[in-house]
């Protein structure tokens, strides 16, 4: 934001190298050293823009909120930070600008990010009147381009890093300052210059799971969130928007290697035999840079768990013809008895009893007949439900950008079609993505349950793979 003249304001100098933006608060040679002290801050947010994020959101200067406030998005890595700072000095200060010396440094090389923007800050403006004559107020607005002591004020500080390529020097730390940086006025004595650390993990800028707020896992590429929503499908936000920063986020490292696949669902499965990613020379791809995630699987379907679920209740029905067997029969034995006794009454309630073991016994014959019939209509039927389980061609690679369906879709359908006759089939899904895109998770639906099984891990963030 461009600064009026102000009545007492230093002459301008030029910035010190990489101070961008800074040329309105540089010290004049002559003017005392900057204190490091004096300057109390607050650090409320900082954002690693990643350049596939959409916009670089920041909570708003003006609230206490987690309400994102939308900036013109910029191709490349940015680091920023919000802070709330309070002149602690005895002296009136110009408004502060910033300075930064951020440094990535990777295994293979670095770059120092650049300051841009002289800030993002939250000045309230005054009356804005008529200069008419015979008007007596005046505009006062420039007199809030002081900061007095005691005067806390906030803003945003922003540095431009490098474009995404900037990940091929396999980033290991990301550290350095930005500084706030303000003159004093009147020539009240010496500005400040005080250094804000920041220090973040260099696979803050390829992956990182991270902790939301309601417990799920997200798995972050910068300040850009891929996790599974609450329809179960992929999503993807900001951090901001859960009110997270970079520099306090519950965060981890992904796994070495890459997790296998492994989804069951009643006596259906599905187990990985190969995830791997390959270069595009390696792999029939035309497009210079892309690679190809290829999945192998093998699709189960456990007939005999099927048959032992179901000839459960068959079980069930011959066990209760069994018993009625056994009750008829020691009916026909009481039967026997009273009629040697000759007793007319005792004969004539051990004729009922017969006949209602009889009864009994006609009933479970006809259940096991139906449970006979239940299970081989059930086989049939609840083989030819999990064979239709999975929609082969549907399935998608979810990573950091956006959800892919594979390349040969039509194949992956073709083999799971052998479930309909067979007990398992062998299918491979081949997706093609873009150098620096990274795979996530895979999503799938189940019947009508969405399924988000992860997959990121360290073997699969390799950008330049030989």
């Amino acid at each position: 934001m461009p600064q009026p003249p102000v009545p007492g304001a230093p002459p301008a100098t030029a910035p010190a190298p990489g101070a961008q933006g800074a040329s309105g608060a540089a010290a004049a040679s002559d003017e005392p050293t900057p204190e490091t002290t004096g300057v109390e801050v607050q650090v409320r947010s900082v954002q690693l823009y990643h350049p596939e994020s959409r916009g670089t959101p920041m909570p708003p200067l003006v609230a206490d909120t987690t309400n994102e406030r939308d900036w013109v998005r910029d191709e490349g890595f940015q680091i920023a930070m919000q802070v709330e700072v309070t002149n602690a000095t005895d002296r009136l200060l110009f408004m502060p600008l910033f300075d930064s010396d951020i440094r990535i440094q990777g295994a293979r090389g670095g770059r120092t990010c650049v300051p841009y923007r002289d800030r993002d800050g939250h000045i309230t403006f005054g009356r804005r009147v008529s200069d008419g004559p015979g008007n007596v107020w005046r505009e006062d607005s420039g007199e809030e381009y002081f900061w007095r002591p005691g005067e806390r004020v906030r803003f945003t500080m922003r540095a431009r890093c490098g474009s995404i390529s900037l990940l091929e020097v396999q980033p290991q730390t990301i550290s350095g300052n930005f500084y706030v940086v303000a003159n004093a006025a009147y020539e009240m004595g010496p500005g400040v210059r005080v250094a804000v650390p920041v220090t973040l993990p260099g696979a803050a800028m390829t992956m990182q799971t991270i902790q939301l707020p309601d417990g799920t896992t997200g798995y972050a590429s910068g300040n850009w969130v891929t996790y599974r929503n609450d329809r179960g499908v992929p999503g993807r936000d900001h951090l901001a928007s859960w009110g997270i920063s970079a520099h306090t986020a519950q965060r981890s490292d992904l796994p070495a290697q890459t997790p296998p696949v492994n989804v069951t669902h009643n006596e259906w499965s599905l187990v990985s035999s190969e995830l791997s990613m390959t270069h595009y020379t390696q792999a029939q791809i035309e497009n210079k840079g892309e690679r190809l995630v290829r999945l192998a699987t093998t699709i189960t379907i456990n007939t005999a768990a099927i048959e032992a679920r179901l000839q459960a209740g068959v079980s069930s029905a011959q066990s209760a013809l069994l018993a009625a067997t056994s009750a008829l029969e020691a009916a026909r034995g009481t039967l026997s008895t009273a009629q040697s006794g000759g007793d007319e009454a005792a004969i004539s309630a051990a004729e009922d009893a017969v006949s209602e073991a009889e009864r009994t016994v006609s009933g479970a014959e006809r259940g096991v007949s139906d449970a006979q019939r239940a299970f081989e209509r059930g086989l049939s039927s609840e083989r030819s439900d999990l064979a239709r389980l999975l929609s082969c061609d549907r399935l998608q690679l979810a990573t950091n950008r956006r959800n892919i369906t594979a390349r040969n879709s039509r194949d992956a359908r073709d083999a799971c079609a052998a479930l309909r006759d067979a007990g398992s089939a062998t299918v491979v899904w081949e997706f093609q993505i873009d150098r620096y895109e990274i795979p996530v998770a895979l999503s799938f639906t189940l019947g009508r349950d969405p399924q988000f099984v992860p997959i990121a891990s360290q073997a699969l963030t390799v950008f330049d793979i030989h």
